[in-house]
């Protein structure tokens, strides 16, 4: 065989396995979001695509929160949380903290209120399970937010542990991540769908 005819077809082959591979290494479509819901716990209502149905759903009433927690099927304890406080939106208070506001002032902001509604370790039943990395503000769903990242020391395995802050029409809200770095872009994702509408007309809580 000609040699320009052999290295032709060597050629052919290693371009012909570079795609095969190529084709079997692509990453996988995300599973979508479901449809978004919008949900009324406090009077400013939040909006957002709830995960896959991998995801069970559960109801999360504590701490003075009213929420909605979706925890990761045989997942080890992973689940996402997006909730509001009620509590505070009702009276003011919030875990024995109480902000004021002079009558004249106008609705609180995240300024206001952060310092009530953050994780603080020495808040916590265990503390010691509370490694605080860092913090900073940002804009996310159109709004000023507070993001925590930091990391829960489970038993298992010690696990992500972000929590998203926001204060939209005087009303506190939080996202939470709880688990490992495979399952972050899900939480990314939750969290790119969140809306706080002034009235919406998809499926309400």
């Amino acid at each position: 065989m000609p040699r320009s005819a052999l290295r032709s077809g060597m050629a052919f082959l290693v371009t012909s396995l570079v795609f095969f591979f190529a084709s079997g290494c692509a990453a996988p479509k995300p599973e979508p979001l479901q449809p978004a819901e919008t949900f009324h716990w406090v009077a400013q209502p939040i909006e957002f695509s709830p995960p896959p149905a991998g995801w069970y759903r559960e109801g999360d009433n504590g701490g003075g929160m009213l929420g909605v927690r979706f925890v990761l099927t045989g997942g080890g304890g992973q689940c996402i949380s997006v909730l509001a406080y009620h509590q505070l939106a009702e009276n003011g208070t919030h875990a024995g903290e109480t902000y004021s506001a002079s009558p004249s002032a106008a609705a609180p902001t995240l300024t206001d209120l952060l310092p009530l509604i953050r994780l603080r370790p020495e808040r916590m039943q265990e503390p010691a399970r509370w490694i605080i990395a860092h913090e900073r503000d940002t804009v996310l769903a159109g709004h000023p937010a507070f993001v925590s990242f930091d990391t829960l020391v489970t038993p298992e395995r010690p696990l992500l542990y972000r929590e998203i802050y926001w204060v939209v029409g005087g009303c506190a809200f939080k996202a939470v991540y709880q688990g490992t770095d495979e399952n972050l872009p899900m939480f990314a994702r939750i969290v790119d769908s969140i809306r706080f509408p002034e009235g919406s007309h998809a499926s309400t809580h």
